[in-house]
Order: structure tokens, then sequence, then C-alpha cells
């Protein structure tokens, strides 16, 4: 599922993604108990559904991070331009 989910980094963000990959795993287990499509295709599909929630919830972070970096230099450059520092 790691693999899947593109998750690899060992820092504090690890622990969060490993954990949305905990409940990805858990909520597949519990829709595989009531799947009774052929080979499982319903579960496989709910699954590769959960793995692009977390990419993409991943992504929306890393997007937030950036603008408010990018925020925060900008703010900076004003007020330094303005006589504060």
């Amino acid at each position: 599922l790691c693999y899947a989910a593109d998750v690899r980094a060992p820092n504090l963000d690890w622990y969060a993604q490993r954990s949305a990959l905990a409940a990805a795993y858990l909520a597949t287990e519990l829709y595989l108990c009531e799947d009774r499509s052929p080979g499982h295709e319903l579960t496989w599909s709910f699954l590769d559904s959960r793995l692009d929630e977390i990419k993409s919830a991943r992504a929306l972070c890393v997007g937030a991070s950036n603008y408010a970096s990018q925020f925060s230099r900008n703010m900076y450059n004003i007020f330094a331009s303005q006589g504060f520092k």
C-alpha cells in the first residue's frame, strides 16, 4: 500500500501518511466483507479510490505549504521595503 500511495519519506509527515494508509486499509477490509462481486472487483475499485484520495490530500497539503511559504516571504519583503525588520 505504501508503494502504491507513493509514501516513502521518513519524517513526521511519514506518520501522518501511514495513519491515512491504515485507515484506508481498514475501510477496504470492511468493504471486502460485504463485497460479492466476481474477483472482488468492487473492493479493488474502492481501494484505488481511497489511494487516489490520499494522493490528492497530500498534493493539496504540499500546495498549501508552498503557498504559505511564499506568502510569508512576500510579507517579509514588503515590511523590509518599508523599513521594518
